[in-house]
Order: C-alpha cells, then structure tokens, then sequence
C-alpha cells in the first residue's frame, strides 16, 4: 500500500481505509456493492473507490451498506438499500 493511511472502519465483512488525502480504499465481502466499486464482486487487496475527486472524512459500515461523508458535507451511500437503510426512496441494492 503506498499511500498514508488516517482512518480504518470495519463493516460486518468489510474494511475501508481513508487517506490523508481523502480518498477511500475497501475491501471484503461485497455481495449487495457495499464496497462502492460499482460491482458486487468480493475484493481481498485494497481497491479504490472512486468518488470523482471527492474528498471523504468519514465512513460509517453498517452489515451490507456504507455511508460516506465528504469534506463538502455531502452523504454518498452503497449497498443493500431493500429496507431504506441508504436514505432513498426507491429501495434496491447498488
């Protein structure tokens, strides 16, 4: 890994890493896209997750979603969203 790490949070079967920088790595199970790669494919190495140059400082995990705070102060969400546990409307997994 090369790059400077300031905050790990653990999900039920995930890992996220956020940079100094702001930017956020993940890693585990991903069976609903909790890991927000844009698939459902399970990651054993650290993979970014790309946010478009949005800066994040805070995650919170839950058991199949994820939230993500930026610096901005906007929410980004993935995951399992069957119950609306991700705050939208419409309820499906992403």
């Amino acid at each position: 890994i090369d790059f400077a790490i300031r905050d790990v949070v653990c999900g039920a079967q995930t890992t996220f890493f956020t940079t100094t920088s702001g930017d956020v790595y993940s890693c585990g199970k991903n069976s609903s896209g909790q890991l927000g790669i844009g698939t459902s494919k399970k990651c054993c190495l650290p993979y970014k997750v790309d946010l478009k140059g949005v800066a994040v400082k805070q995650i919170a995990a839950g058991d199949q979603h994820t939230l993500l705070l930026s610096t901005s102060g906007a929410i980004y969400c993935c995951g399992d969203n069957t119950d609306g546990r991700l705050g939208v409307l419409e309820t499906f997994s992403k």
